[in-house]
């Protein structure tokens, strides 16, 4: 490497080298975490989402390994890390040293670091979670779903025989919310819904959550801390729950998340309306099931499409 620039590329070969970069291994500690429970917190994992990326490359023959800094990362095709774990030069000095053909960009929820775009434009697809106006737009970095928790499901999450038995399934819960129930909206969301029964309140470990939610018609969705987005929206989604979504209109979603998609889930402006439309929904079966039945196949059309960048990419060699 001279001048400072990136590194030569690296010869497609097979299988491609995917290189995980966080402080420690995150893929033996999301196995032990879905299979042992071997941790009682999430928020104990290096990396939530090991298991949505791991779904997302599923069609692609890879190998998976992992480096505890970016000054580690030899050259490889396929970079992942946290953009909360390290600091932007330092990604950047192991991006030219790695020359891959992706980078999945992930974490970076506030929005307010667009100096980061001006070193990702450079490689040929970046896959980002969130979306901002405020960073420049370049045709190479695109958004990708936030995905869903480590730990929730073991396996692909979308098939047709699947989402087959995920649109037809009797539920038992009219809705759910899984997670801490703090003070404030979070708990006055609560409150406007608890008439609607059965329902299910209370933190669960995410193979449990999975289970509750494909049990549940609706979820509700508030606003994640710091953007307009959370992995419930997601994971809600891939259960054939329909997420609930207060607090904002499918206008002014859809500005923030463009262009992700046009997500069939229930947006009002206030929580009272989306009750209405939940009411509604639940007093037509056939209303019901169809909605479930949107919901899966547009997280099943979300993962193509980010599937078929990678393609794209890569080309039809890298394929199983």
């Amino acid at each position: 490497m001279t001048g400072g620039g990136r590194a030569k590329p690296t010869p497609l070969s097979r299988p491609l080298r995917v290189v995980w970069i966080a402080p420690r291994n995150p893929l033996p500690e999301a196995d032990a975490f879905r299979i042992e429970r071997a941790s009682s917190n999430v928020y104990d994992l290096v990396s939530w989402e090991v298991d949505f990326i791991r779904e997302v490359l599923a069609p692609f023959d890879v190998a998976y390994s992992y480096v505890e800094h970016p000054s580690q990362v030899e050259p490889c095709h396929i970079v992942v890390y946290s953009r909360n774990h390290y600091k932007r030069k330092d990604i950047s000095r192991g991006l030219r040293r790695a020359s891959p053909t992706i980078v999945f960009h992930l974490s970076d929820e506030y929005g307010r670091d667009a100096a980061w775009n001006r070193f990702l434009k450079d490689y040929p697809l970046v896959l980002r979670q969130y979306n901002f106006d405020s960073y420049p737009y370049h045709r190479s970095i695109k958004p990708i779903p936030l995905g869903y928790m480590v730990g929730m499901i073991e396996g692909p999450s979308t098939t047709t025989e699947i989402m087959d038995a995920l649109g037809d399934r009797e539920r038992q819960y009219t809705w759910s919310f899984v997670g801490g129930v703090k003070k404030g909206k979070r708990r006055a969301v609560l409150k406007t819904f608890d008439e609607i029964r059965p329902h299910f309140i209370g933190a669960l470990h995410p193979a449990e959550m999975a289970e509750v939610y494909r049990n549940s018609n609706f979820v509700l969705c508030p606003a994640g801390d710091f953007n307009i987005l959370c992995f419930r929206n997601f994971e809600a989604s891939v259960c054939g729950a329909i997420p609930v979504v207060g607090g904002t209109t499918r206008e002014r979603y859809l500005e923030a998340t463009e262009p992700l998609g046009d997500p069939p889930w229930i947006f009002h402006e206030s929580w009272k309306e989306g009750l209405e439309e939940v009411r509604a929904l639940l007093a037509d079966e056939r209303a019901l099931r169809a909605r479930r039945m949107k919901v899966l196949a547009w997280w099943a059309a979300e993962l193509d499409r980010t599937r078929n960048r990678i393609g794209s990419m890569l080309g039809p060699l890298a394929r199983r």
